[in-house]
């Protein structure tokens, strides 16, 4: 399973090192990160940023080393986000998916990819997000 991540940062004020928290999911490893700031991904996860003021797009591709059986917000500091919205395509030719524990979202009344607009989407909060798989045999 892969796992495309966005994150939408506003920073004012002076240029800074910051420590934002865990962007790379548990239990996956990093395929790809853009960012229009300098930034990594330190060995917990976390995303190490010199953020300076203005509006940046982060985006994180992983992928995952299992089928995890849910997924949550991993909030290592207080700089991350106790909530998030996502967005879910399924690779139903491979295993379908039915997802709990979160609430529906309409795409087209909150700000997303355009691409994802098409997508189901959830509002996360503390709460992980349980997928319940089933695995289709490929022939």
């Amino acid at each position: 399973m892969r796992s495309q991540s966005i994150l939408k940062l506003a920073v004012s004020g002076k240029p800074r090192e910051t420590l934002l928290g865990r962007f790379l999911p548990k239990d996956s490893e990093i395929l790809s990160l853009a960012s229009p700031l300098t930034a990594r991904i330190e060995e917990n996860g976390d995303l190490l940023i010199q953020a300076r003021s203005g509006v940046w797009d982060f985006e994180l591709n992983a992928r995952y080393k299992n089928n995890p059986a849910s997924l949550s917000i991993n909030r290592s500091t207080e700089n991350w986000t106790k909530q998030a919205t996502w967005s879910f395509k399924s690779a139903n030719a491979l295993r379908g998916v039915k997802i709990s524990g979160v609430k529906t979202l309409d795409p087209s009344q909150i700000y997303l990819p355009r691409p994802w607009h098409e997508l189901p989407t959830y509002l996360v909060t503390g709460s992980k997000i349980e997928l319940s798989t089933s695995c289709h045999k490929v022939m």
